[in-house]
């Protein structure tokens, strides 16, 4: 998320509709051919993502059973999932209270 905020702050981006608007209109339109490409490859990213997932999940799977205790592992996020509390302590728990 910051590598976008940077690049819409540095003018990579646009930052509206308004301002997306206008560089669309310098864009050139697509031929016939490549819109059929791009449905193409679209549908087909679409029916393969669920066994793309299911290929990672069995990785991660994996991973955890051949090295259990792996200090440098970061869960990967979920899409709509809030990211998972780190450095945060439990009311009543803390150094030195047990």
């Amino acid at each position: 998320m910051r590598t976008l905020l940077a690049a819409r702050r540095r003018g990579y981006l646009p930052g509206n509709r308004a301002e997306a608007g206008r560089l669309g209109a310098a864009m050139a339109k697509l031929t016939p051919d490549q819109l059929r490409t791009r449905e193409r490859v679209e549908t087909l990213i679409r029916l393969i993502a669920p066994g793309l997932n299911l290929l990672l999940a069995a990785g991660e799977r994996v991973s955890r059973i051949v090295e259990k205790d792996d200090p440098e592992y970061y869960p990967a996020r979920l899409e709509g999932a809030e990211p998972p509390s780190v450095g945060r302590v439990a009311p009543g728990a803390g150094p030195g209270r047990e």
